[in-house]
């Protein structure tokens, strides 16, 4: 019988320590939503003393994601991806057109939009350019 109540008094223990961490990790999470919100513009939380100063214009930062943040991480790989982009046009348009006499490619706007549909669009639409114009 003392055994048994031994046992129950650690199982009670370990229970204890889990709702305490529990807890201390919603409290912590918690927290971080706070400082959070406070960065935050869309913020309803009018009260001047938990809101932080925004940058002005002309700061290094303004109209910049937080560093570090997820926002920040999907601009640059947003950016990697249009670079790609442009270097692919940059390629069809050197490769559809011809040289000029000062070095410039030249090509008509038409056969591009035709060559860059042709690669890029396996759907078609009803705006397709495909048949007399």
């Amino acid at each position: 019988m003392e055994e048994n109540k031994g046992q129950s008094a650690g199982a009670t223990r370990t229970q204890f320590t889990a709702v305490g961490d529990l807890r201390r990790s919603w409290q912590s999470w918690a927290e971080d939503h706070i400082d959070y919100q406070r960065q935050n513009p869309f913020s309803n939380d009018s009260k001047p003393v938990t809101k932080s100063v925004h940058p002005q214009r002309g700061d290094p930062i303004y109209g910049r994601p937080p560093e570090g943040s997820k926002t920040e991480q999907r601009g640059k790989d947003a950016h990697t991806h249009v670079g790609k982009e442009v270097e692919e046009l940059c390629l069809i348009m050197r490769n559809i057109g011809e040289k000029g006499d000062d070095g410039n490619v030249l090509f008509s706007c038409l056969l591009l939009s035709q060559e860059v549909y042709m690669a890029v669009s396996a759907v078609p639409f009803a705006g397709n350019l495909e048949g007399p114009l």
